[in-house]
């Protein structure tokens, strides 16, 4: 068996469901910074989200805007997995 403990100073973070689907409910109006992470690959980088990709460390920053801010998908098919090594 293996744990992860997530240490955050807020409660805005998200695991995704079988399907690969998240949903991160109610977040301040501001630029955020996210993090895509994987159990066994670490960060990953270069990941398509909406407009914007995730940088070498698996970061990328996204103004949360007033209204509605959703994606309309950010697919993370399994050719992206082939392309990364193991970095955690």
């Amino acid at each position: 068996m293996q744990g992860f403990v997530l240490l955050r100073s807020n409660s805005y973070m998200a695991k995704s469901d079988l399907d690969g689907r998240f949903r991160i409910k109610n977040l301040p109006v501001r630029k955020h910074i996210f993090r895509v992470w994987h159990e066994r690959l670490g960060f990953l980088r270069s990941v398509p989200l909406g407009q914007h990709s995730t940088d070498p460390t698996g970061r990328v920053e996204i103004t949360i805007e007033r209204g509605m801010n959703q994606w309309k998908t950010a697919h993370l098919g399994p050719d992206l997995f082939l392309h990364h090594t193991d970095n955690a």
